[in-house]
């Protein structure tokens, strides 16, 4: 029966725990559906082996490491600087060890073939849904979106996407996924002695390889060469015959076949261009912004290890640490590496500890039929470790799981178990009546912490869906509903206070800002650490004209996010209302450095760049100093002259499309009236014609270049 169950859980944890909940495609958190999964398979093991007696908890090294990182994982709750997050993370922890146990019971009666098939079945439907999204996917939600009279974000996204991510919240998590998965699928092309199931094995290794491909994860693709390397290093160490590997050759041609056929194939109505792997591939270098970035916050994750060396600051709270470590305008929920989130997170004790879970694999001699299993999930390993070395895999409770099976199966692969020939001993039957009667109190335990998950998930279902119809009161109620049968879940808390928030925006847009800041503030109540919920509040002050108060909340923001040069750009224009000019520069200034330090026009905050230098300008206009004001808007026209036609430069809370055109008939016009105050007539002509280039039915424009054409004289309004 717990084979059963176990399988089901192999099958699923793709599809649920992937992260990516955005997809709406079942009711509940996939997280609570694997943990549920997790235990039921686990009590079932122990029931049916402890019948047995050939149920045994701590079999050797292994099981103790993985006891330990865990132990010191959920012991990091009780000191975390947010135990909401800490409870939410520690569940893909707890089914990760759960399915280490459960698969070991499953590995040591030879089962691992029937694990992999069930890996690799749920590695397709993951593949093929990844492949859809880039073809029809998102080409379908522009459409359905078009039908219904939706634009804006929505359609920007959908036009902007390229690349496949499947059930997994981001196309790099997706590619970990796979590069873990792929060289199995090379096992069994190798092992497998039946011709048609080589083919079709063959034919799982081309699909994933395409979808690998549609990822467009340069990170993914470096790991996955790599792991072609070792595969040939191992055919020729091993002596495996070129006749078992031909159809690996064959079945990659075939993908790259796939991805340039279905990359030509011309089905999207919004007409997007699709990337190619040589301008991907271009894009990488030192100094570009995804390394670059990795770089940033590998120091800022140093930093915070350097302060909690041995305890760290508690399991997944990295996003709640690193703002007071952040450096210039780079933000991240994540380390993208993973040694140093844990050890930033669990400090020093805790990264040893996961460090400790490899040094049984290294020890194991595997028997000599199970001697490539051994070596493939080596590489596995090797590539697992290789990729979250620059991403962000262990984020993704599938990844989590994944890796503890593959630690299972490396650790008793090769292992004979108790069912292959060993004695077994039948218990007495008084230990019989003990193990039963604690087996009946672990399962309606059991049977409790399933059902409180998926009361609580019910209303938080429920609460999500009406948010969605704008009933954000309604909303409100069903996740206090939530929290009240699951109160350990942080993903409900932080859901009641984005719910606030939204609510003041949503009376912010409205015009209603008495309600958008009691919204606002509840908000913060909730979660005082939270930058945006401060910055969102000094806007509303901002908007209402109280300058005093949204300098207090842009400050509060800034001790919190020292990093984020929006903050510093709104704090410089709100002291730039009140008229205090040389406080307004100063802010301006540290906006500038902070953005011009890590410039790349993806950035999404290049506007505020733009908007500093006009502000900066502005001030130096008022105060005379017009060489000042030339050099700052002549810096515009350097980031102009590299960048594109369109800029996505918004956040998450206030995306918008800025036209390059517009940017650069201010700067031009702006331009034009420096010159002319410095008396440099020809100057401030060229500069005014070519602003009206790109607006020519501006008036007063038109109005100064027939003045300084000498056609007329200009009134003094003028």
């Amino acid at each position: 029966m717990f084979r059963i169950i176990f399988y089901l859980l192999l099958f699923f944890i793709p599809l649920l725990g992937g992260g990516n909940y955005l997809l709406n495609i079942y009711p509940l958190l996939g997280t609570t559906i694997i943990a549920e999964l997790s235990l039921l398979s686990m009590l079932a093991c122990f029931m049916e082996k402890s019948r047995r007696g050939a149920f045994k908890f701590i079999r050797g090294e292994p099981e103790k490491f993985v006891i330990l990182f865990f132990t010191i994982s959920a012991f990091s709750i009780l000191y975390s600087i947010n135990r909401w997050e800490s409870a939410l993370r520690i569940m893909p922890l707890l089914s990760g060890s759960l399915i280490f146990f459960i698969s070991r019971e499953v590995l040591l009666t030879d089962q691992e073939k029937v694990i992999l098939n069930v890996v690799l079945l749920s590695a397709i439907f993951v593949s093929l849904i990844g492949i859809y999204q880039v073809l029809l996917g998102f080409a379908n939600i522009v459409k359905k979106a078009q039908e219904i009279g939706i634009s804006g974000d929505l359609l920007i996204l959908a036009r902007s996407q390229t690349r496949a991510f499947s059930t997994f919240i981001h196309p790099n998590t997706m590619a970990g996924y796979l590069c873990i998965v792929i060289p199995f699928c090379m096992y069994m092309i190798v092992e497998e002695k039946n011709p048609i199931m080589r083919i079709i094995y063959s034919g799982v290794y081309a699909v994933l390889i395409t979808s690998l491909l549609f990822t467009y994860s340069r990170g993914g693709w470096i790991t996955c060469v790599i792991g072609f390397l070792l595969f040939l290093y191992v055919m020729l160490w091993e002596k495996i015959p070129f006749k078992k590997v031909i159809p690996i050759f064959i079945a990659i041609i075939i993908a790259f076949l796939l991805f340039f056929s279905l990359r030509s194939y011309s089905t999207d109505i919004v007409n997007r261009d699709l990337p190619s792997i040589s301008e991907r591939i271009s894009k990488l270098g030192f100094s570009s912004m995804s390394v670059q970035g990795r770089l940033i916050l590998w120091k800022g994750a140093l930093n915070i290890i350097s302060d909690n060396p041995f305890l760290g600051t508690g399991i997944g709270t990295f996003m709640h640490a690193y703002p007071h470590y952040q450096e210039r305008v780079f933000y991240s929920r994540y380390a993208h590496n993973i040694f140093l989130e844990i050890a930033s997170e669990t400090g020093l004790l805790g990264v040893a500890s996961f460090v400790l879970l490899f040094i049984p694999c290294l020890k194991i001699k595997p028997r000599r039929e199970k001697r490539l299993l051994y070596i493939f999930g080596i590489i596995s390993m090797l590539l697992f470790l290789l990729h979250n070395t620059m991403d962000f895999d262990w984020e993704s409770p599938c990844i989590v799981a994944t890796f503890f099976l593959l630690l299972s199966i490396i650790n008793y692969s090769g292992s004979r178990g108790l069912e292959n020939g060993s004695r077994l001993i039948i218990p007495s039957e008084r230990r019989l009546i003990i193990r039963y009667l604690f087996s009946s109190m672990l399962t309606a335990a059991v049977c409790l912490i399933v059902l409180l998950p998926f009361l609580s998930d019910g209303y938080f279902s429920m609460a999500r869906s009406l948010f969605d119809q704008g009933k954000y009161e309604e909303s409100i109620n069903e996740i206090r509903n939530a929290r009240r049968f699951f109160p350990l879940r942080g993903e409900y808390f932080y859901g009641e206070a984005e719910i606030y928030k939204t609510m003041g925006d949503v009376y912010k847009k409205r015009e209603f800002y008495e309600k958008g800041i009691q919204y606002m503030e509840k908000a913060i109540e909730m979660e005082p650490l939270n930058p945006f919920f401060r910055r969102e509040l000094g806007i509303i002050y901002w908007m209402i004209k109280d300058y005093d108060r949204a300098i207090e909340e842009f400050k509060k923001a800034i001790e919190i996010t020292p990093g984020d040069a929006f903050l510093y750009y709104t704090l410089g224009k709100a002291y730039m209302y009140l008229g205090k000019l040389d406080n307004a520069k100063i802010e301006l200034r540290k906006a500038v450095e902070l953005e011009e330090d890590y410039f790349n026009y993806s950035h999404p905050d290049i506007k505020d760049i733009f908007e500093a230098h006009f502000l900066i300008a502005e001030i130096a206009m008022m105060e005379k100093d017009l060489d000042s004001a030339s050099k700052e808007l002549e810096k515009n026209l350097i980031f102009l002259s590299r960048g594109p036609n369109f800029y996505h430069v918004g956040r998450r809370e206030r995306n918008i499309i800025y036209n390059a055109d517009t940017v650069l008939f201010r700067v031009y016009y702006n331009l034009g009236r420096v010159m002319e105050e410095k008396g440099e007539r020809e100057e401030a002509l060229r500069y005014y014609k070519r602003a009206q280039s790109i607006n020519p039915d501006d008036e007063n424009l038109r109005k100064r270049i027939d003045y300084l054409s000498g056609r007329r004289q200009l009134n003094n309004e003028s």
